[in-house]
């Protein structure tokens, strides 16, 4: 578990990701850390997050899909909202989630 300005993080793993996504009508993919190392074919150290990517247009999708978590954003924070309406509609903005109730459980997209 990492300490964060959020408080204590206890992130993800890709294949937790891919169960939480599932069912989602959306392409997604995980993006950053995870995904070089997928194409390098070696890990090159721990994570703290995973970074999921999705298409701008699906991210009302993703919203309704992750309903129950609270979002926070990353960048941006005028613009992108906060809570549980926090969403990515603008350039640049990055958006981090957590379940509900639970402080310390969730990634980044």
């Amino acid at each position: 578990m990492a300490e964060t300005s959020w408080g204590a993080w206890d992130a993800m793993t890709p294949r937790e990701v891919a169960g939480l996504l599932a069912g989602l009508d959306a392409p997604w993919w995980i993006a950053g850390g995870y995904a070089i190392e997928a194409f390098a074919g070696k890990v090159f150290r721990d994570h703290g997050d995973v970074d999921v990517g999705l298409l701008r247009r699906d991210q009302l999708a993703t919203q309704r899909h992750l309903a129950d978590w609270d979002r926070t954003p990353l960048t941006r924070p005028g613009n992108c909202g906060h809570g549980r309406s926090a969403r990515a509609s603008n350039p640049g903005c990055t958006i981090s989630g957590r379940a509900a109730g639970q402080s310390n459980r969730g990634g980044s997209s």
